[in-house]
């Protein structure tokens, strides 16, 4: 599976951030079969990763 990613440095802002559970958890949430198409998974496994990145309360 290809891997690409993106580093930005902004003196303002430290640290890293995670596109991959950006997108996951983004709030409006992003609908499942757009993910699915773009990480080239099945809904099933789009599914399995929203719960294991869900932020818990």
């Amino acid at each position: 599976m290809p891997v690409a990613v993106i580093t930005t440095f902004n003196s303002k802002n430290l640290g890293t951030q995670s596109i991959v559970s950006t997108l996951f958890v983004a709030m409006p949430t992003i609908p499942i079969d757009l993910l699915s198409k773009e990480f080239q998974i099945d809904t099933n496994e789009v599914e399995k990763i929203k719960l294991k990145l869900k932020p818990k309360n």
